[in-house]
């Protein structure tokens, strides 16, 4: 995690195609912004409020595979998302 000055965290994701996913958690009383990707970067980001983090993280640590869908045409459709655990991994 990294921190910036008075507005939140941001937490990055390398993705196996070469790709970044850079998650803000913004304070809570900061506008959200829409999600951006950049094709030329391979770099998508998406804004959160602070309050979110804690899931976010728990997410990123106990679920896998984790998969990020990402389109430069409709950003706002930009997403992490968990499919089907393999065989013996059962909560």
């Amino acid at each position: 995690m990294g921190r910036t000055r008075d507005q939140g965290t941001w937490s990055r994701c390398l993705l196996r195609r070469g790709s970044l996913v850079i998650a803000y958690f913004l304070t809570d009383n900061s506008p959200i912004p829409g999600p951006v990707y950049s094709v030329a970067n391979k770099v998508g980001l998406i804004f959160l409020p602070f309050h979110e983090m804690e899931p976010f993280v728990d997410l990123l640590r106990n679920e896998k595979p984790v998969t990020a869908y990402l389109n430069s045409d409709s950003p706002q459709w930009n997403q992490l998302f968990t499919g089907k655990e393999p065989v013996g991994e059962a909560e």
